[in-house]
């Protein structure tokens, strides 16, 4: 309701203005017809003094003609403005009666008050709508390639074999930047940290791998290598006993289980011994 009254005090502000304004140009014109006539009126002084002195009128008929003749022009004038298009636009203007036209808008907005809000915001929403199609099109135009992400991480590989594991790590990691959700890259880059020693970052690429894909065997196979170097041995052979689970047969899996047995076996046995009270 608030924006209906701002359109009616708009459209009545308007319309007084153009009053004023045809009501200005009304006077403007009267004022010139006015000084027309003025200057016609001394045109045609001169030419009936002319005619005085050629020819001796008979007295009076000389004035009556000049009389005669300046009523004729203005009647003609008076004529000629009447019919001009703007004095019409004039009149209907003039005759505008502002407080009808408010009262047909009132009665509109009384019949249907809710048109034009819901025709604003399903305008707000197709623009809403065109602006997220848009941003999508822009993410879908801006995504990265397929190709650079495999160059990163072959790059890397090539790296890892040439044993510069720091640039491997660069590599892998401008490969995650591609596509975060790459199983392959988290993996090897957790094989790099373990050729640095770095194990904690090696266990941590390991389970982001093994959240994408639960069954990935290198990630279990090298996040038991990094738990058992943490000292994790119990982890650790919950890892293998996954990877066995996947792939039973393979004796680097069973020479890696017992291993890490061993370090479990050697931790109890030099662990310190403290004798219990008993109360």
């Amino acid at each position: 309701m608030e924006k209906v009254a701002k359109v009616q005090h708009q459209i009545r502000n308007d319309a007084l203005e153009q009053q004023e304004y045809l009501q200005r140009m009304s006077e403007w014109e009267k004022d010139i017809e006015r000084r027309d006539r003025e200057i016609q009126r001394q045109k045609i002084k001169p030419e009936v003094t002319k005619e005085k002195a050629k020819v001796a009128p008979i007295r009076g008929t000389g004035l009556r003609v000049g009389i005669s003749d300046t009523k004729g022009i203005e009647n003609k004038k008076k004529e000629s403005a009447a019919q001009h298009t703007y004095d019409k636009g004039y009149g209907k203007w003039e005759s505008f009666n502002v407080d009808e036209a408010l009262a047909e808008i009132d009665d509109t907005t009384k019949i249907n008050p809710i048109e034009s809000p819901v025709k604003e915001l399903c305008a707000v929403k197709q623009a809403d709508e065109s602006i997220h199609i848009r941003n999508n099109e822009r993410r879908v135009s801006v995504a990265p390639p397929r190709d650079a992400e495999l160059a990163q991480r072959e790059l890397g590989n090539d790296l890892f074999a040439k044993g510069d594991y720091q640039g491997a790590i660069r590599a892998y990691t401008l490969c995650l930047g591609l596509k975060k959700r790459n199983v392959l890259a988290l993996s090897n880059r957790a094989m790099a940290y373990l050729k640095l020693k770095e194990f904690h970052n090696a266990e941590i690429d390991c389970t982001s791998a093994l959240n994408l894909d639960p069954n990935h065997l290198k990630s279990l196979q090298r996040r038991a290598s990094a738990r058992d170097a943490l000292g994790k041995h119990r982890a650790a052979l919950l890892d293998m006993e996954r990877a066995l689970a996947i792939q039973p047969s393979s004796k680097a899996l069973l020479q890696q289980q017992a291993s890490i047995r061993r370090h479990l076996t050697s931790c109890i046995k030099n662990a310190p011994f403290q004798p219990l009270t008993l109360l």
